[in-house]
């Protein structure tokens, strides 16, 4: 084999193992976004753990590629907006709305908008997961087509079988013996798309008129001499069902990655593409990130650059996080329910993997990527976590996540929160006033400001910030509807915790009499429901006044248009629209008579006793009809009838008592102010009455009595004081110890320097430190030059396709040493036929990306 063949080979290779990984890095894209949010510019900070292996960086690059943008609407700002229509928002009429909206028209800051479906159909992608099966296999005189073929073509061939060849037999044992798989590559033509297997799926029962020999595009002939060797075909009755096979086969490819038994008898409608509905919505100048699924809104919107807004919605709800200055949350999804399926059905990969493909020399590195890939979906498929949050803290921020909870803070110290969730029997909801301590943020061993200050002094790595305790306290929080995210300390925070129970009532045998008991003899219990009604409506007819509207002109009559954002552009600008405004004459503005449907209220006539009666009854009173309301699926809904509730009040605090004061003695406990859990944390309630209740059955035991560890927390940096009578000077000693105010703020002033301090360049003639840039676009390499990049960083760079026409998607990472070659023009490579490429390295292929920082 010469070099040109090895290196052909090389590149085979390499397309083998990108494509189907493209493929199902695309799926695995969506679903990890979807469970996480944007932290700072190009950096998804929350995934969960089993994909932790993804490079968020190449799957960010990669959302502007046509196998991520079929699942979902999205667009993107600032650093995000990475392609050219990155930001281009939904485009639609008002009248006829589609059912996926994304819009990111006032969003002049980093910020992603992503509208997410409630499955990600495998059999989708499967079009274009696209793996390089080698050179055609030649046996005596049969030709196997192979070379690339799409998921669903290489199931075909796993799956179906052709007509055996006379005096050779099944062409399955054929290729096995050729290629060690059994596999049947006349098949593989068979369903190229999705849509050909729904289409073959849902052929009707077509009954065969008359005996005869059914051909391959379903058409009859008549036999001959009895057979169909003449003609081809199958032989079949009268009233065969001519669409069976077909059926059948498609049916079974519907099967391969699922459990699911299809029955082939019948059509089969098997279900459409999952497509992404709702509406997020992005605005402002800071960090927005807005995510959507089943008919949820969400609406992020900051207006500083130095505030975060992240909104999620689900379930038809509304989620709003609004940020002046800080960091507003609003997230109530149930992106858990997240599913891959194929052809509507939970996937399972266990005959992929039995079949061996993906194993063998014809997938080469290509099938070892794959089954890494598949491990990953695997792994997250269902079990991505909820995204369950209400937080905020800032200048001035709110959030609104309908069904979960609502929040305020203002200038970092007045704290509002109020529990939206349903009511649940034994549930607890609150209502919180806080007084927040925002000098906690940079005061104190645990200070918000000191786990970032690397980060924030620009010492730091991005990559290391998940490991700080705030992100795992933030993970835990928006992932869990108990906790919330703390960004202060409490001076003092009032609750009011309300515990809802719910009214029982005895469940009855099938008689209707006898009640049912459980094992142990008591009568089973269920909550006693009551219908919810809803006021009864009418579409009418409604005659309103309606602008006339016209396009608008400048002083000397010429059209003006505008792009997305309402700017004046010039006409035939992409995206220009007219720049319409009412009509006026004579100074008046001018409208036009046109009908609406509204809704108006269903009146009735009742009596006394609340029964409908006819109009003019003596007695009778009107009022709005009233009927069951109803669920999405048509289902009545009943609620839930409450037999009490309790109210608790509880005042808090992050300093003070670190616990409740605890004394024991004579066999008992007396707790002052004994412990409550607010917002995840137990704390003191100093409005708690005290509890005593028994420890030990010996009313002799502890004679004398006994206090537990007494621990003060203070403001402001003064550290902890641990109460010990018996060793005052180790106690102040160790206390004196814990005060950090001194430390804190020189800490603060060390911040505020490394963030306002100009960026330092080094003189590259002294060997000074400095990185490189490598941009890596289109096949070409260009080296900057140190000494114009005064602050040049390291990126992850993201190409598109080469020149050669792969449509891979690269990442280069530049080498963190610089180089030491000074920078000239690119050459064209020179083969030098005495020395070949070892086996670890390759020659770089012209046209090819070349990490400059690499080979320099």
């Amino acid at each position: 084999m010469n070099r040109a063949q090895r290196r052909a080979l090389g590149r085979a290779a390499e397309r083998r193992q990108h494509r189907i990984r493209k493929g199902l890095m695309a799926i695995g894209a969506v679903t990890a976004l979807g469970a996480g949010i944007v932290g700072a510019p190009g950096q998804a900070l929350a995934a969960p753990a089993t994909a932790s292996s993804i490079d968020f960086g190449s799957i960010l690059g990669m959302m502007d590629d046509p196998m991520v943008s079929q699942f979902v609407e999205m667009c993107r700002t600032g650093s995000l907006a990475s392609g050219p229509d990155a930001s281009k928002s939904t485009e639609f009429d008002p009248a006829n709305p589609p059912a996926a909206i994304v819009d990111c028209t006032a969003s002049n800051g980093t910020g992603i908008a992503i509208v997410l479906p409630e499955s990600l159909e495998v059999g989708q992608a499967a079009e274009n997961m696209v793996m390089d099966l080698g050179p055609d296999q030649d046996f005596v005189l049969i030709k196997f087509v192979m070379g690339e073929r799409n998921l669903l073509e290489i199931i075909g061939g796993l799956t179906l079988d052709s007509p055996s060849i006379p005096l050779l037999g099944k062409v399955r044992d054929l290729a096995k013996g050729q290629t060690g798989i059994s596999i049947d590559p006349r098949r593989f033509d068979a369903y190229p798309t999705y849509a050909d297997v729904q289409r073959d799926a849902a052929l009707p029962v077509n009954p065969a008129p008359k005996d005869g020999c059914l051909q391959a595009d379903g058409t009859l002939k008549n036999l001959v001499l009895g057979g169909c060797g003449l003609v081809g075909g199958t032989k079949v009755s009268k009233g065969y069902d001519m669409n069976l096979i077909k059926r059948t086969e498609a049916l079974t490819v519907a099967e391969y990655l699922t459990g699911h038994v299809y029955d082939k008898k019948v059509p089969q409608k098997l279900p459409d593409i999952a497509k992404p509905i709702g509406r997020s919505t992005i605005a402002g100048d800071g960090i927005n990130v807005a995510l959507s699924m089943r008919g949820g809104n969400a609406i992020a919107q900051t207006r500083n650059a130095l505030a975060i807004a992240f909104a999620a919605a689900d379930r038809g709800r509304t989620s709003s996080a609004t940020a002046d200055l800080g960091v507003a949350v609003a997230a109530n999804m149930a992106t858990d329910d997240i599913t891959f399926t194929w052809f509507g059905q939970k996937i399972d990969f266990t005959k992929l993997r039995e079949a061996g493909v993906l194993d063998s020399p014809l997938a080469g590195e290509a099938g070892a990527s794959a089954n890494d890939m598949l491990d990953m979906i695997d792994g997250i498929n269902g079990n991505l976590p909820g995204l369950k949050e209400v937080a905020c803290f800032g200048m001035n921020t709110v959030a609104t996540a309908e069904g979960l909870g609502t929040c305020t803070n203002v200038l970092g110290t007045f704290d509002y929160y109020k529990d939206l969730r349903p009511v649940t029997d034994g549930g607890h909801r609150q209502t919180q006033w806080g007084l927040t301590d925002v000098t906690s943020l940079f005061m104190g061993n645990d200070a918000l400001l000191k786990q970032f200050a690397p980060l924030l002094g620009g010492d730091g790595d991005l990559s290391g910030a998940m490991d700080l305790p705030f992100m795992g306290d933030f993970l835990k929080a928006l992932t869990s509807e108990e906790d919330r995210l703390k960004f202060a300390k409490d001076f003092v925070r009032y609750t009011q915790d309300v515990e809802t129970t719910f009214a029982k009532e005895p469940v009855f045998e099938a008689d209707g009499v006898t009640p049912k008991l459980d094992e142990n003899g008591k009568p089973v219990m269920t909550v006693k429901t009551t219908a919810r009604m809803v006021g009864v409506t009418h579409l009418v007819d409604e005659e309103y006044d309606s602008p006339v509207m016209v396009q608008d002109q400048d002083s000397d009559g010429k059209l003006l248009w505008v792009d997305s954002k309402g700017a004046l552009v010039d006409e035939g600008t992409a995206g220009a629209t007219p720049k319409m405004v009412q009509k006026v004459e004579g100074g008046v503005p001018v409208t036009e008579k046109k009908t609406r449907k509204v809704s108006a209220p269903t009146m009735i006539w009742v009596d006394a006793a609340g029964d409908e009666v006819a109009e003019g009854t003596e007695g009778a009173t009107q009022v709005q009809k009233t009927e069951q309301a109803k669920d999405d699926k048509g289902q009545p809904i009943f609620d839930p009838v409450i037999e009490k509730t309790t109210t608790a009040h509880w005042l808090t605090s992050d300093y003070g008592l670190r616990e409740p004061l605890v004394i024991q003695w004579l066999g008992h406990e007396l707790v002052f102010f004994p412990a409550v859990t607010v917002n995840g944390t137990s704390r003191p309630n100093f409005l708690g009455l005290p509890e005593i209740r028994r420890i030990t059955d010996n009313p002799d035991a502890g004679l004398l009595p006994k206090i537990k560890l007494v621990q003060f927390d203070n403001p402001f940096g003064l550290g902890t004081l641990t109460v010990n009578p018996f060793d005052p000077i180790g106690m102040l000693s160790d206390y004196f110890k814990s005060v950090t105010i001194v430390d804190d703020l020189k800490g603060v002033g060390d911040i505020v320097g490394a963030v306002t301090a100009k960026p330092k360049v080094d003189d590259p003639a002294t060997g000074g430190d400095t990185d490189t840039e490598t941009s890596v676009v289109d096949g070409s390499t260009d080296a900057t030059d140190d000494s114009e990049a005064p602050e040049a960083e390291v990126t992850t760079m993201v190409t598109g396709a080469d020149e050669s026409g792969a449509d891979d998607t690269t990442v280069t990472e530049p080498s963190a040493e610089p180089s030491t070659e000074p920078s000239g023009p690119s050459e064209a490579p020179v083969e030098q036929p005495a020395a070949e490429p070892s086996a670890d390295v390759e020659a770089p292929e012209p046209g090819s990306e070349v990490d400059a920082a690499s080979v320099s």
